[in-house]
């Protein structure tokens, strides 16, 4: 029984990864030096239709520092960046173009919006640095982590400080992944040389 659930699980994510044109991506080794974290050819979010979504192409090596507006499609990259990573991990298929890798990662950390939690009598920043802590603790250079638009509910000054102290920590550790944020500010600040050599900054482009 188990072994028939498995083969007709596989056998309706094959037929439904090719009506919607997913594809397999190579998955790397992580001691592969000369080759990128990721490298997603014409990465789509899994949610939508590949004939109707925009499709975006890049390499992920060490962090990416994503910046721009609300409402600019930050999060959704990284949903699907997110979301095509653990698939191609666990041998799925993934929205994404043909000749697209990714690397074995021992761990994908995907951190969101918070909002309050009463029932833990914790405020939606407390949840943030929660969820932050336990991603420092247990991240490291093999890991894929994902952070959207920490430090809601303070002021720009306090939120871009705070932000720019957890990208530093994070690119230091030499963690790969993406970090947005809308606080422009975070651009100016004096991070240590060696969390600044692991940071690639990145914008959002809107096509209409």
């Amino acid at each position: 029984a188990h072994i028939n659930l498995i083969l007709s699980t596989a056998c309706q994510h094959t037929s439904q990864a090719n009506q919607m044109g997913w594809n397999l991506a190579k998955i790397v080794d992580h001691d592969d030096k000369d080759a990128p974290s990721c490298s997603l050819n014409n990465l789509s979010p899994y949610w939508m239709d590949r004939s109707v979504a925009v499709l975006n192409t890049f390499k992920l090596d060490a962090m990416f520092l994503l910046t721009a507006p609300n409402m600019s499609g930050k999060s959704t990259v990284m949903r699907s960046a997110a979301a095509a990573a653990l698939l191609t991990n666990c041998g799925f298929c993934a929205p994404v173009g043909t000749g697209s890798a990714v690397k074995r990662f021992d761990s994908i950390f995907v951190r969101g919006a918070s909002a309050d939690v009463p029932s833990e009598n914790k405020s939606a920043f407390g949840a943030e640095m929660g969820d932050i802590a336990a991603l420092l603790r247990a991240c490291g250079s093999r890991s894929l982590v994902f952070v959207d638009e920490l430090g809601r509910g303070t002021s720009p000054e306090d939120g871009a400080s705070l932000a720019g102290a957890v990208l530093e920590s994070m690119a230091s550790s030499e963690m790969n992944g993406f970090f947005a944020t809308h606080l422009h500010a975070i651009l100016d600040l004096p991070l240590q040389e060696n969390a600044t050599r692991n940071i690639t900054k990145k914008q959002m482009e809107t096509v209409v």
